[in-house]
């Protein structure tokens, strides 16, 4: 059975990615049952370096690891790195024209490119499943996956996309899943489709609620319109300290770019802040 990774594994940098699910579930092969990890990272933009990105997450999952054998003076013998499989899903509108593995990135040049590690996620576009295999047998996250797909349709055809993947979460769903995807279509149409359309397309998913939930909904919407002035407020403290670091420091390591945008806590952010106007090094800057 699969299982969410343990908490004492996640890093600051995963614990604040709002866009990765990682799993662990015992896999066979040939009569040998060993731990599969999964790590599902969905991306709404082309990156080049999403290979990059992907591999040092799996690295950083490794280290807790190897902490942990060290704190719990785990036998050399049951010493085993997880076996990682990374899965990039990406659900954004502009066509990712070419996914490029770690090897492609760098480039490696003869005779160094054995020195380089092969590193190549599976990666998987929204835009290449068809609105029919989404919704097969009438799966809710396909419901949703495929609100998704349509969220710049005109609103008419929207209407009736988002009429029926509430109605499909509702009587499909468990509890858990209704809740989680709910919210998630409450904060679909507050952030993706047009800010006058909000309301209304809120009170649809209301309307089309079982009475004993409609609370819950109204609680989302009042939420997710705090969430969205709060982010708006983080992306502006951040904003600020990547220009301050990148006008004294020029050269600012990517993994210290990585971590600052992934920083959910105003209050941290406003330490880091204040510490970027006195520092002289970047490690003088506790990020």
């Amino acid at each position: 059975k699969a299982q969410k990774l343990p908490e004492s594994y996640i890093t600051d940098i995963l614990r604040e990615q709002r866009t990765d699910v990682t799993y662990l579930l015992p896999f066979q092969v040939r009569r040998k049952i060993f731990t599969l990890c999964i790590h599902i990272e969905q991306q709404s933009k082309p990156d080049k370096t999403m290979s990059y990105r992907m591999s040092l997450y799996a690295h950083l999952i490794w280290d807790k690891q190897r902490q942990e054998w060290k704190e719990k003076n785990t036998q050399r013998k049951d010493r085993k790195f997880y076996t990682i499989l990374p899965i990039v899903f990406y659900t954004g509108g502009v066509t990712w024209k070419k996914f490029c593995s770690l090897r492609e990135v760098i480039n490696p040049h003869s005779p160094f490119d054995e020195f380089v590690p092969q590193y190549a996620p599976v990666f998987k576009s929204l835009s290449e499943i068809s609105d029919s295999e989404l919704i097969v047998s009438d799966n809710p996250f396909g419901w949703a996956m495929r609100l998704l797909k349509k969220v710049k349709a005109p609103k008419r055809e929207f209407l009736l996309e988002l009429e029926g993947a509430v109605s499909c979460i509702s009587k499909v769903a468990s509890d858990y899943q209704w809740r989680k995807l709910t919210q998630y279509l409450v904060l679909l149409v507050r952030n993706r489709r047009e800010k006058t359309e909000a309301e209304e397309l809120i009170s649809l998913i209301e309307s089309l609620t079982r009475s004993e939930r409609k609370e819950e909904v109204r609680e989302m919407a009042t939420t997710s319109a705090q969430a969205l002035r709060r982010e708006g407020a983080l992306e502006t403290q951040r904003e600020n300290i990547l220009e301050i670091l990148q006008a004294k420091f020029q050269m600012v390591p990517s993994l210290v770019l990585e971590r600052i945008k992934t920083i959910q806590s105003m209050a941290r952010l406003k330490r880091i802040f204040n510490q970027c106007l006195t520092a002289n090094s970047l490690d003088e800057i506790e990020i």
